[in-house]
Order: C-alpha cells, then structure tokens, then sequence
C-alpha cells in the first residue's frame, strides 16, 4: 500500500517532529541515516512498546493489539520480548516533584494558597481535583466532577478505547486508507497533539490557586507530550509522574491527607486532681490530639476512662484555639459520643479522612447533639473531697470462680488508679491469701502489699497468680484481717476493707465441723473486732466454694461459712455473679464528678510511671 508523504523532519519510526539537522530522534532515539530494514525493525519494536503500555499486562489486549503493528502480525516470542525489554522507570514519583507538593500543601493548610488543582491524566481523559483547607487546618480532597475526554478535545483518536489507548502510548500501527489515489495516512500524534492542545479547557480554580499536572500513564508518549504542555499552558508548580489505572481519587487523596495539620487539634478531657495534687476544683485538659505541623495522615491512639459516678453519655469534644484563648472562644472541631462502661478504660483511634473529617475506631462513637457550650456547663466547678484507703484481701485459690475473681479485683484496682492519681486521695493495698494446709515450708499464706498509691497495687494485682487447691474447707481470711489491722490507716480517710473469695477462714480452734483450724492460732471473729472499733467499713464479693472432692458438706461447716461472709460483709455483700467494677466503686465512695459530668479521664496505663501520669503527653 503507497504511503502519503510524510511531513518534512518527521522521525520514520515515532513520527515526531525531528530537530533540524539533528541526526537523532529525541523522542525514540532513531538516527535518521539508519537503513530502511533498520527502520522497519525500530517500527515493529516502537509499536510494540506501546502495546504493552496499553495492554498493562492484559494478555488478551496485548495480542489484539499486536495486529495493529507496522510490518505485519510480530511472531509470539518478539511480543514476548518487547515485554521484557520495556523500561520501567519513567520518572515515577520524582522526589523533587512530591517535594514541591508538599511545600504547597504546606502553603495551603497555612493559608497561604486557597486551593491546588491536581490534573490527572489517566487513558481516557484528564481528571481535575482540588484540595482545600478547612477552617481547622486539616487539608481535604474536593471533587470538582470534571472530566475531559481525549475524544472530545480530539476527533483524529480512535474511538475504540483499546486502540485509543495504543496511540496515547506512542503506537504508529498500519495507516488507514486515504480518499483514492492519495495514498494511505499513517496515524499522526503530532496532529492528535496539536488538537487537543488548542481545545484546553479553561480551569475553574479561584485566584490564589496552584496547579500540579500528574501524568498519571508513565511511558505513554503522546500524553506525556499532552502533560508536559498543560504543565506550561497552566503554569503548573511540578509535573508528578505516577500510574493512575482507575480513578485519580485514592491517589490524590494520599498525597493530601500527608499534608501537615495547620492547627493544633486538642483533646478535652478531664483531670480530677490537677498539677498540684487534690485541690476540690475539676480541671479541664486540652490533651493535643494532632500537633500543629505534624502529618494529618497518622492514627492517633487515645486511651481514656470513664469516670464512675457520672451517669450520662460520655463524649469527646475536639477543639482548635489560638493561644490562651478563654473556653468560650474554642472552635468546636468535632464532637462524639463514646461508648465506654463507667469503670473502665478504652482505646480509641482517631484519623482524618480524605474530606477532613475525624473517624474513630476501637470503641463504638457517633455524632453527638450536644454542643461544646452546653458540655463546658455540664462540668462541675468542684469535685466531692474526700480521702480514702482501701485495703483489697482476695482469695488466690483455684476454683470455678477464680479467675473471674482476680479480674474484677484487677479491673477494680485499674479503675482506683484512673480515679485516684497520684495517691494523695486514695491509697490502695492488697493481701493475696491463699491456705495454711497443703503449703509449702518456704511459702506463706499471705501476700501483702501495703496502703500505698494504686497504681502500685494494680501492677501488684496483675502479678498476682492462683494457688492449687488443697480441698481444705477453708483459706486463711484470718491472716489478711490480722494484717488488715496493722496497716497504716490515715487519719481522717474513710477506711474500707473489700475481701472477694468463697470459702471461711480457719477457726482458732478445732470445731465440730470439718475444716481444720488455723495453724497459728489466729481469731478471725477477733481480728474483725479490732478492725470494726478503727472505723473500717467491710465490703465482701463472694462465690460458692468449691469444696474439693468431698460429695456433702456438714450443717456446722457451712453456718461458720455463712457467719463469715456476713461479717466480711457487713456494710455491703455482693455475689460475684453479678458485681460489677462500678458496684464496687460506688460502695468504697470512690466517685468524684456529678452525675451530669459528660467529659472522660485520660487513662493511665499500667506501665505508666507513677508520677505525672496525666501530664506526660
């Protein structure tokens, strides 16, 4: 079939315009004294290239587009090859370009910039997106629904969508018959280029704006000739190369959600105890949640408690301020309703997402009705002022019950921590208590941890392991009560003793029932005695006993049981089936907020040091 004339200095293989007296191409690198045999190769290996581009490792598109090759259908293993041979590096994700992103994300979130503009070309056509900031400094991608089509901006492309895509990558291919007697019309990107580059479009961005063109298809020809000039025509900042197979929206994305937070985003939360210690006054903490300049993209972690005592939901507000701003001019970022049992202790993780908005994950939340004036007048002026030391004596036994005994204990224990602070309001103890019968010579009874700040004794419970049982009918309660007794009891603080178990503490002496006595001789009716004229409220959380392999216990064994647990009791018995960490906490006294209070503690975790532990974020 004759060819048209081709257009003076046009290379023969790529067909862009060659440089006058240039021996080379720049574009495929074809020397223009080559032989024609050699260009008849280069041709086949040219449109070869772009076969693969197009195809991006489609099999099926590969070898329909392989019929569009100059010099006739390539045997298998020169398709093969030419695959094998395409670069891969085309200037993807140049560190310059991401830098001078970066440096406009920067501008924007300071609002320097109004908006950035990201033209992403992709196969079928350019996408635009923009990024704006918001009032709070957090950067979010806007869709402007903007689309321009390569076969609106020009009419020469091929309307199929496969072979379209083979001329965007640079592929010549066969030419198309002409009118008659002309000759064929070799496919011209020139002219494709040309088109599309007097049909640009006018860009919706508003004064004040930057521009970044993303080549979103690497190694594609004839849209990196298109990118290079929208990157003049709209005096883009960068030119970004990187693959856009599907829609340039996750991609965008990424890059905007790494830029930095323009404004400090902080945490309210409560601090029942303040910098000094107890004062009676609730103080209010902005705990920074993102720091200013820190990248927006991160997952923040954020462990907080509920505080027993305030029976409304429980909500996080996030704010923005400008430095030693009053309450009333904090700018309300987001505001959540949280659910956490009163208690207890959670984790939430806190992101943005692509639109700026805050995500939260870890615990259940949702969007809150209450606003940050009506939760700051929901927060009380000042805290119930007491002092309180509680001494904890658990059975360390194995039974049905164990396990769920020393995890209320434990859980009870971290909540004393989360209420108490530093200690200076309640100080905790723990007497571990095990049985006389069955120990060891070189293993006592009695684990004692003295009246002290909790935190100490939760990391005390949380090493605090169960003993065999020995089928003894009893555990040495006595022990703990005589220890009870000598502890260091402050003078003023409301005094309890909390004892969870299931079985009776050994009698002075042998009695008419089965258990043995104890082996020191100690009398728990007495040490009870000594313990209740020092002013110590008793609380009990008890269990049916697990008796060993005995099929029937004697009437005297289980009254003695059932004396002792009224006394252990006696200002407060709950069966462990249904004790909860708030039953416990309510009845020690341990509550400091009103019960409108909407606003949680920060946690203090269990390898937190023990002073300042609110304060070291």
């Amino acid at each position: 079939m004759p060819l048209a004339d081709p257009p003076p200095n046009r290379c023969a293989v790529c067909r862009w315009p060659i440089a006058s007296g240039g021996s080379a191409c720049a574009v495929c690198k074809c020397h223009t004294q080559d032989r024609a045999a050699d260009h008849t190769a280069a041709q086949r290996d040219w449109d070869l290239r772009a076969v693969h581009l197009a195809a991006a490792g489609d099999e099926s598109l590969a070898d329909k587009l392989s019929d569009e090759v100059r010099g006739g259908r390539p045997t298998h293993a020169q398709i093969i090859d030419a695959g094998g041979q395409l670069a891969v590096d085309h200037g993807v994700d140049d560190p310059d370009s991401l830098e001078v992103v970066a440096t406009l994300l920067s501008s924007l979130v300071e609002g320097e910039l109004h908006s950035i503009g990201f033209l992403c070309l992709r196969p079928d056509g350019v996408e635009v997106l923009t990024a704006q900031a918001n009032a709070y400094g957090i950067a979010r991608t806007d869709e402007l629904d903007l689309v321009w089509h390569w076969l609106d901006l020009a009419h020469d492309l091929p309307s199929d969508a496969t072979k379209r895509h083979f001329a965007l990558a640079g592929g010549i291919g066969e030419p198309e018959e002409a009118l008659p007697g002309a000759g064929a019309v070799p496919f011209d990107p020139l002219a494709v280029f040309e088109s599309i580059a007097q049909a640009m479009p006018t860009l919706p961005l508003d004064h004040g704006s930057a521009v970044v063109v993303v080549n979103g298809t690497p190694g594609w020809t004839l849209n990196a000739k298109i990118a290079e000039f929208m990157a003049m025509h709209y005096r883009a900042a960068t030119l970004l190369t990187h693959p856009l197979p599907e829609h340039a929206r996750a991609f965008i994305g990424t890059i905007v959600r790494q830029a930095p937070t323009g404004r400090a985003h902080k945490l309210i939360l409560l601090d029942p105890h303040g910098d000094k210690g107890p004062s009676g006054r609730v103080h209010l903490v902005l705990d920074t949640l993102f720091a200013e300049g820190e990248r927006s993209n991160k997952r923040k972690h954020v462990d907080i408690y509920a505080p027993v005592g305030a029976i409304g939901r429980l909500t996080l507000a996030t704010v923005v301020k400008e430095p030693g701003a009053p309450a009333a001019e904090w700018q309300t970022v987001d505001i959540a309703d949280v659910d956490l049992d009163r208690g207890h202790a959670g984790r939430l993780e806190i992101s943005f997402d692509d639109q700026g908005l805050l995500v939260y994950g870890g615990l259940p939340a949702r969007p809150s009705r209450r606003t940050l004036s009506t939760l700051l007048r929901s927060v009380p002026r000042r805290l119930a002022e007491r002092r309180i030391d509680v001494m904890f004596a658990v059975e360390i036994v194995t039974g049905p019950d164990a396990d769920e005994r020393l995890g209320l204990l434990r859980d009870t224990i971290a909540a004393l921590d989360n209420e108490g602070g530093s200690g200076q309001w309640i100080r905790a103890g723990l007497l571990a208590y095990g049985q006389h019968h069955g120990t060891g010579a070189d293993e006592h009874p009695l684990r004692v941890t003295g009246l002290t700040g909790p935190h100490t004794v939760r990391a005390e419970a949380a090493k605090t392991t169960l003993r065999p049982n020995h089928y003894d009918f009893a555990a040495a309660i006595e022990d703990a009560l005589t220890e009870a007794s000598r502890q260091s009891w402050r003078a003023g603080a409301d005094r309890v003793l909390v004892t969870l178990g299931s079985r009776p503490p050994y009698p002075r002496v042998q009695g008419p029932d089965q258990g043995r006595p104890c082996t020191t001789a100690l009398d728990w009716q007495a040490e009870i005695a000594k313990l209740n004229s020092m002013g110590v409220r008793r609380i009990a959380v008890w269990s049916a006993p697990d008796w060993g392999n005995v099929d029937s216990v004697d009437e005297p064994l289980a009254a003695r049981a059932e004396t002792a647990w009224e006394a252990l009791g006696a200002d407060g018995r709950l069966d462990l089936a249904g004790a909860s960490v708030t039953d416990l906490i309510e009845r020690i006294g341990a509550t400091f907020v009103t019960p409108a209070t909407p606003f949680p503690y920060r946690a203090v975790p269990l390898d937190a040091p023990h002073t300042d532990i609110r304060r070291s974020a």
